[in-house]
Parts: C-alpha cells; structure tokens; sequence
C-alpha cells in the first residue's frame, strides 16, 4: 500500500470516529411517530462524496425508492462533480449542492430544514460528524442508514456486513427495512439527454465515417489508479489497426499527455463527462482502470474491460471482498485484477488483458 492510499484510510477512519463519539451529543430524532411508508412523501439522500462511479451504482436504489415510494419526491445533496450523473437519472426530482465539509452541510442542513422531509436516507458505511450535523439540522420524520444501531439519530436501521455484499444488495437492504416487497432490479441507470447522444453521434460520424473504434480511459480517481502514458501509446501503437480515442477532462488529459507524440491512429475527445458518455456508448470496446466508467458502462451497455488492482496488506483477501462489492453486473463489462497499481502493469500484460477479452 502506497503511503497516499494509507494516508486516505487513516483520514477516513479518524473521521469516521469524530462521528461515532459525537454522536450521543447530538440526542435523538425528535419524531414519536412509528415509521409509516404511506406517509412518506418527500425523500433526501446524501451523496456529496465526489464519487461518481457511486452515483452511478445508486442508481438502483433510486429506481427502487420510487417503486415504493411513488408519489414521493426524491431529491439528492451532491457535489458539483457527481451532479451531471443526478440530473441524467429520471427519478430525481431536485438536486441540492453541498461539499463534504462540516460548515457546507451545516448551512445546507439549516436550509433544507423548512422542506420538511419525511425520509432521509444515507448510504455511506460509517456517518461522519458533518454527516450527522446535517442529519440533526434536516430534522426528518425517519432515518434509515446501515448499521446505525449506536447512532440515535436514525431511528431505522440495517445490520449487515458491507464488505460480504454486493453494493446493490446493501440497497436491496435498506429499501427491504422501508416496506419494499417486490422484486429489486439491480441494473444501473443512466439516461443520456438526447441532445448529448446526437451531438455524440454526430461527432463519431464526422470523425470516422462509419469505421468501428475503441475508447481509451487513461485516468483513474487518483494518480496511482491511472496509466502511463508509458504504457497507453505504445499499447495504442500495437492495436494500430484499431481507431482509437482518449477520453478525460482537458486540462487533466493535457497534462497526462505530455509532450508524448499521439500514434496515428489515436483521436482526442476532451468533453464532459455525459458527452464522453454518449460518444463511447457507440465504441466497439471501452479500456479503463477506472471504476466510474466500469459502473457507467453497465448502465449504458458498453462492452468493457476494466483493469483493477490490489496493493493492501491483506492482498487477496482485500481483493475478494472488493470483488464481491463492486464487481460488474453486465455480462459484456468484465474486471481484471492485477497485484499491483495499475501504473505499474507491464505493456505485455495490457496486450493480453485486451486480446483475452
């Protein structure tokens, strides 16, 4: 594990515990009413995380908080990054803006109080302190999260382990613990406006004339998670009867790049991220190390290989509950896993990833 990742673990936990001591401080959920699913009429989840293969995956949950909840609003609190993701899905309603920090959603909480929300719904593993600060300014009727038994805030709850699970199961979960009876569809959704789809395919027409291509994402959530240029070009290069196109934001795809000379057959498309979206949804393969665009690609059908990689102590142990967590639920989206950060991954092992595919 590189000292970045650990670093990150160690910062997640410490505020992890911030929450779990101040917790008692913060006293109950003030409603006595018992939880009544016929009364729930507007709902509100958290997710500012920055995440945007997570929006993706909650997708599901949302499809199933509207089966149950049917003539409910369902709003969300993002971030600007995982913003576009909320306004491509069809379930929600309005889309509140809040960082991670604690003043962000302290004064966001405080605002979104005169809504009078009925069902707060919270997704993360562990709540934080500004989590839970937001929770008791947003005063709900009911709170649901997973594993909240020593959080009087919530006053529904879902004991299961998070690591055992598939993330759609721990939603299935929590939507089960609200009065959900029906059969929970797992797949994602994502619905690309039809403009962006039309401006997508208007530039793969002018751009290869009907010829078949494939979409190279180079860049994972952190730079660890990414590819080289080192190992992309020349892996363009060997693939070089093959169109391919980059995809990243501008400024990030620039500095990736370099001075580095693109092969001939490699095309740069810098865009937003719904855009890149609809132009790969026409690709005749996606390659990516990242986990946004694995998710993304079960929702939108691209046939996809995502490479992943372990560096924790715990090795295949890590791995496995990894797997068992995030794996993809499309036949045609597959995950390799290779013991070592994906900067790391030797060129060859790139060539037979893809032609094992």
């Amino acid at each position: 594990m590189d000292f970045r990742t650990w670093n990150r673990r160690k910062n997640n936990w410490l505020r992890a515990q911030r929450g779990k001591l101040i917790a008692p401080f913060l006293g109950r959920n003030t409603t006595q009413q018992p939880y009544d699913p016929l009364q729930v009429r507007k709902v509100i989840l958290l997710r500012n995380d920055n995440k945007l293969g997570d929006a993706v995956a909650g997708s599901s949950l949302l499809r199933g908080l509207k089966e149950l909840f049917p003539q409910a609003t369902l709003d969300v609190v993002a971030c600007r990054g995982t913003a576009p993701i909320f306004r491509a899905n069809p379930f929600v309603k309005r889309i509140w803006y809040a960082t991670e920090g604690f003043f962000s959603l302290l004064s966001m909480g405080l605002k979104l109080r005169r809504e009078k929300y009925d069902l707060f719904v919270d997704v993360d593993e562990r709540p934080l302190l500004s989590g839970l600060v937001f929770l008791k300014c947003l005063a709900p009727r009911w709170a649901v999260g997973l594993n909240r038994e020593k959080f009087p805030l919530y006053n529904l709850t879902v004991s299961l382990n998070p690591d055992r699970v598939h993330i759609t199961q721990r939603y299935e979960a929590l939507l089960k613990r609200l009065g959900f009876t029906g059969t929970f569809n797992t797949s994602y959704c994502v619905q690309l406006p039809p403009q962006v789809l039309q401006e997508g395919k208007a530039w793969v027409e002018k751009t290869f004339q009907g010829q078949d291509f494939w979409v190279f994402n180079p860049q994972g959530s952190t730079w660890s998670k990414s590819f080289t240029p080192q190992q992309i070009l020349p892996l363009c290069a060997h693939f070089s009867s093959k169109n391919i196109v980059l995809v990243g934001p501008s400024k990030k795809l620039t500095k990736w790049l370099g001075n580095n000379p693109l092969p001939k057959n490699v095309r740069i498309y810098s865009n937003d991220v719904l855009h890149a979206l609809a132009m790969a949804t026409q690709a005749k393969l996606l390659f990516t190390p990242d986990t946004f665009w694995v998710h993304a690609a079960c929702a939108l059908h691209i046939p996809t290989v995502g490479v992943y990689n372990f560096t924790s102590p715990a090795g295949g142990a890590y791995m496995r509950s990894m797997q068992m967590s995030w794996s993809p639920l499309e036949k045609e989206v597959r995950m390799f896993v290779y013991p070592a950060q994906q900067r790391e991954i030797p060129l060859e092992k790139l060539i037979e990833i893809i032609e094992a595919y």
